[in-house]
């Protein structure tokens, strides 16, 4: 269920925080890959949310990760599309992951994802920085 509800300056700092931590995180050789594409997966995820709180919209808790993006695919440009499709690619590895079997992350998906988040990540502060000068 997507609602309408304003955001703020702050909230956007904030998941631009988690953004930037997961991130870093991720890059951590030490972790076990599951761990680190978990990471990189929640990256991408909160740079979706950003996407719908600039447009002051947010999602209900039933569904809400697979809602958050099917959402967002309609807010960004057609170029950034499969990107979002990406994600919810990531969505439903993360989901096995964490659910059913370990060790199915493998270095080309981080590779991969850590590409596009960083891709979107790009476009999502530039998007911020449009609404909030200086993010």
């Amino acid at each position: 269920m997507v609602k309408k509800q304003s955001t703020s300056r702050q909230e956007i700092e904030n998941l631009l925080g988690i953004v930037a931590r997961d991130r870093s995180e991720a890059d951590r050789d030490d972790l076990h890959p599951d761990i680190r594409f978990q990471l990189l997966y929640n990256a991408g995820l909160q740079l979706a949310t950003i996407v719908l709180r600039l447009n002051d919209l947010r999602i209900g808790h039933a569904g809400h990760h697979r809602e958050t993006f099917r959402a967002t695919h309609d807010l960004v440009h057609e170029d950034l599309r499969p990107i979002i499709a990406h994600f919810d690619q990531a969505r439903r590895k993360r989901n096995s992951l964490v659910y059913d079997q370990a060790g199915t992350a493998t270095e080309a998906d981080l590779r991969g994802l850590r590409a596009s988040v960083g891709t979107f990540e790009e476009w999502v502060r530039g998007l911020a920085n449009t609404r909030f000068s200086g993010v």
